[in-house]
């Protein structure tokens, strides 16, 4: 029995699979892949220059340190989180006859779940703290 792949007939599974992979390679190649962004010089993995606008109107370095702010603010939260979270969960189960009914995954998600709000909190806001900081520095520099 033949199969028909891609408007071509073939009469095995395997030389189907053959076709396909070299048409996905053809397509590749034709097709290369675009370039990220980085600093300008820098290459990628691939080889490949990385191009950047020296002059996209943003100051890599304040985000950079705007990024390690809201990083180290998330990563507090997310002590905070678990701090709290995790006795309150085991001080239930030992206290509580119903609460030990729950399920694992309920009481995982009750410990996570803080973990992770108190992280993207904590982070996102200090990233609009610093947003505008940085947006205070630019009127201030362009005044």
């Amino acid at each position: 029995m033949k199969k028909r792949v891609w408007g071509t007939y073939f009469s095995s599974a395997a030389s189907s699979r053959v076709r396909v992979f070299a048409r996905f390679r053809q397509t590749v190649e034709r097709h290369p892949r675009t370039p990220g962004r980085a600093l300008p010089g820098q290459r990628d993995g691939d080889g490949y220059t990385m191009a950047v606008s020296s002059h996209d109107g943003i100051d890599h370095e304040r985000k950079n340190l705007c990024v390690d702010e809201a990083s180290a603010a998330g990563v507090k939260g997310a002590a905070f989180g678990i701090a709290v979270s995790a006795p309150v969960v085991a001080a239930a189960h030992f206290l509580s006859p119903m609460f030990r009914s729950f399920s694992v995954s309920t009481k995982t998600g009750l410990i996570v779940t803080p973990f992770f709000g108190f992280f993207f909190l904590n982070s996102e806001l200090a990233m609009n703290a610093c947003a505008q900081k940085r947006k205070a520095y630019a009127a201030a520099v362009r005044a």
